[in-house]
């Protein structure tokens, strides 16, 4: 198993390319999530032992949405007038 980033795995079982992600308590898609699918589809994408991806979570939710925690820092930094 190759650790992507600190909430993404990727492993190979046989020909399968399986990219797991561990982002409790529900795989928001946070920045983290993101950049570790994206990076991890490349990684698999390179793999020439590779013939499919599978995508995989850990915990109770398949990716839940996005990680409103960083949509209102993003609104903030944009509209730091409002409250």
């Amino acid at each position: 198993m190759t650790a992507i980033n600190e909430v993404t795995d990727l492993r190979l079982e046989g020909d399968i390319a399986v990219l797991t992600l561990n982002s409790p308590p529900v795989n928001a898609l946070s920045a983290n999530v993101r950049t570790g699918l994206f990076e991890g589809i490349a990684a698999a994408d390179a793999n020439a032992e590779a013939n499919a991806i599978v995508l995989i979570c850990e915990g109770r939710t398949f990716i839940a949405g996005a990680d409103i925690t960083e949509a209102d820092r993003k609104f903030k930094l944009r509209f730091p007038w409002v409250r």
